[in-house]
């Protein structure tokens, strides 16, 4: 925990955008991830001061995509393997 931000917690920009998950914390550096608007994971260190608590109303989970070991959208739907070989 850094302040009053810690891991898992919704923030946002300051200077406004959209809201994102820490993922991490090392020293003075915080890691958070985001959907952009065209739905691709995102992901970039902010340092505590240009980050605000958010608001968690508008907030999509992001699981790990078991076929490439990445973020992806919750709404992403990931093929079965007998659809994938046809």
């Amino acid at each position: 925990m850094i302040g009053s931000i810690s891991v898992g917690d919704i923030v946002s920009l300051r200077s406004g955008g959209p809201n994102m998950t820490v993922s991490s914390i090392e020293g003075d550096a915080i890691l958070c991830d985001w959907i952009d608007s065209k739905g691709m994971p995102r992901q970039r260190s902010y340092r505590l001061g240009m980050l605000q608590h958010g608001s968690s109303r508008h907030v999509m989970v992001m699981p790990h995509c078991p076929e490439c070991k990445r973020l992806r959208p919750a709404n992403l739907r990931v093929p079965e393997a007998s659809e994938s070989s046809n």
